[in-house]
């Protein structure tokens, strides 16, 4: 089991508590460390011992982690090469479900593509908003940013090329939100669009639970912070639901710890599955990959990536 690194120098007593985590028995049965504030994102129960625990209650965990997800993953560009080839192909409009803070969306109108971005969470949202505002007028007026639901977004266009990035559909937790958003989809997808769906090849994921686990360390030098980041996860291949927590230990210059504890659900997905899903809202696996460099997808690849486009089209194609 983990622990948190000792406090120097605090102002106050540390608090000494221990976490419950009912929503995810199977995942963690408790964690104790000492710190100074926690914050919680989601369900979960909290026993504590002391005066000084500052405990927030959040419910949505994306929004309350912003400055976590941007710091690990505005370096991630493994996948930028696939999507701006596909773009290339495709021609734009662009559209982006899930699009985050920007990752994939700024280097893609910066190459000169109109690019709609859809995301539900509004801190993602401005934090992308922020960082077009420090392009040129000409480059960010080329982007479009709408708070939504993938499941029932409504635009007014069709899109060339529309993609779902890393994991992002996992986030759907039932068969019925899956269909939800293959049909959206499908009803703004560009008669000879392509649909590019990236996800984790679930034959890879572990059936025993993973113990909390150092995932990875960065310095906010502008803040003078340290912050460690823990994960923890179970996936139930009954149910192909993986329960994840994420921990992250904020360590400022006094030595004072502030906890934030986000736990998420997915759902994987398998690749029979997903063909078949995509069959019903009417579109076709064109191709399964399993790398970003477009390997072919076997049940060693880390990727599960389908590429997919309106039956029809396939059809004509083939009778061609």
């Amino acid at each position: 089991m983990a622990s948190c690194p000792k406090n120097q120098g605090l102002r106050h007593k540390p608090v000494s508590f221990e976490i419950s985590f009912g929503i995810i028995p199977a995942c963690i049965a408790s964690y104790k460390c000492e710190i100074d504030t926690l914050l919680i994102c989601d369900t979960l129960s909290v026993n504590s011992s002391g005066n000084d625990l500052r405990v927030g209650v959040e419910m949505d965990s994306y929004d309350h982690m912003v400055r976590f997800y941007e710091m690990e993953h505005k370096a991630f560009l493994e996948d930028l090469v696939l999507y701006r080839g596909f773009a290339e192909r495709c021609g734009g409009p662009l559209l982006e479900l899930g699009c985050g803070t920007g990752r994939l969306l700024i280097p893609l109108v910066q190459a000169g593509f109109e690019v709609t971005g859809v995301d539900c969470s509004a801190p993602m949202l401005a934090c992308a908003r922020q960082k077009l505002a420090s392009l040129p007028p000409e480059v960010a007026s080329r982007v479009t940013l709408i708070q939504g639901d993938m499941r029932n977004v409504r635009l007014r266009r069709r899109f060339s090329l529309i993609f779902i990035a890393l994991n992002t559909f996992a986030h759907l937790l039932t068969r019925q939100d899956q269909q939800r958003t293959l049909a959206t989809i499908a009803r703004h997808l560009s008669s000879q669009g392509r649909l590019i769906i990236d996800l984790g090849n679930p034959t890879l994921l572990p059936t025993l639970p993973e113990p909390l686990t150092l995932h990875r360390r960065w310095e906010d030098r502008e803040r003078g912070e340290t912050i460690i980041k823990f994960t923890s996860t179970h996936f139930d291949p009954a149910t192909q639901l993986e329960e994840l927590v994420l921990m992250y230990d904020v360590i400022d210059a006094d030595g004072r710890v502030t906890r934030s504890v986000h736990p998420f659900t997915l759902r994987h997905t398998y690749r029979p599955e997903m063909e078949l899903l995509l069959e019903q809202a009417g579109l076709r696996a064109e191709a399964s990959y399993g790398s970003y460099e477009l390997d072919p997808y076997s049940a060693q690849s880390e990727r599960m990536i389908f590429v997919a486009c309106h039956s029809h089209f396939v059809k004509e194609a083939t009778d061609d």
